[in-house]
């Protein structure tokens, strides 16, 4: 039995053992944890502190800013070793990367700082990529976009002299002229009208030869004695003269014609 209570205790303190040092170990990584948040926190004070007081730092503190300064002047000549390698430049407004010797970023349209490019003074901005492109050019010469086309400049026109006008000599009056009496209008053309016919006066009525009665017109026995009537006799025909002119030929035409037998004339 006391065998195995040893065993037992022994078990138990190496447990115990592992236990404790996974504490320590947990222990120790929060404290380095908070150490490195402690560190970051130095940094972002320190940087606070650098952009806020560069100018006007502590004197405790010069040495330091001095150390800052010089790292990152040799940061950028390297970066400017690169760029020169790469045969680019980096636009200080827009941190875009263009080729060397570019006058205007292709990306923001900002002039370049670089000295040893010569503005051409006839050159115009490309609207696509902002690259300064020879006015005369109809293409960019960077990104192959159409150049506007300018208008060209109105050519002034010699502008010529007018001479004076010439006075006008005054203008004689005019004598009245008489006024024209109008032609007097021809009397219109009447044509000839046809005389009315002869209308010959109602016959006396008859008698009756038996009885002397009068006797109606048309009546075929007397009404006094009842004899027949004898039927009258027929008028002569009376011959008309001449009555009217053909107008187409004038000769002497019947006033019942209705064409002229002279020359065919339709008379009515």
């Amino acid at each position: 039995m006391a065998f195995l209570d040893k065993i037992s205790n022994a078990g138990q303190a190496a447990g115990q053992k592992m236990q404790n040092m996974a504490a320590l170990s947990r222990l120790n990584g929060s404290i380095s944890e908070e150490e490195k948040r402690i560190n970051n926190t130095y940094f972002q004070i320190g940087k606070l502190y650098y952009s806020k007081h560069l100018n006007d730092y502590e004197t405790d503190f010069g040495g330091m800013f001095a150390t800052l300064a010089d790292s990152e002047k040799k940061i950028a000549d390297y970066k400017q070793q690169i760029n020169d390698i790469k045969g680019i430049a980096v636009c200080e407004n827009c941190g875009a990367e263009v080729p060397n010797n570019t006058a205007f970023c292709s990306a923001c349209g900002k002039p370049m700082k670089n000295a040893n490019v010569t503005v051409n003074p006839d050159a115009v901005k490309c609207p696509a990529c902002g690259a300064m492109v020879d006015k005369n050019m109809r293409f960019c010469t960077t990104c192959g976009s159409p150049m506007p086309v300018a208008a060209p400049a109105p050519v002034a026109q010699p502008v010529t002299p007018v001479a004076p006008a010439a006075p006008v000599a005054p203008v004689a009056p005019v004598e009245p002229v008489a006024p024209v009496e109008p032609a007097p209008a021809p009397a219109p053309v009447v044509a000839p009208q046809p005389e009315a016919p002869v209308v010959s006066a109602p016959a006396a009525p008859a008698v009756c030869a038996i009885c002397g009665t009068a006797i109606e017109q048309g009546a075929v026995f007397c009404t006094g004695c009842g004899s027949p009537v004898a039927a009258p006799a027929a008028p002569a025909k009376t011959v008309q003269p001449f009555l009217n002119k053909c107008p187409g030929c004038g000769a002497e035409v019947d006033a019942d014609s209705a064409f002229c037998t002279g020359c065919g004339f339709k008379l009515k």
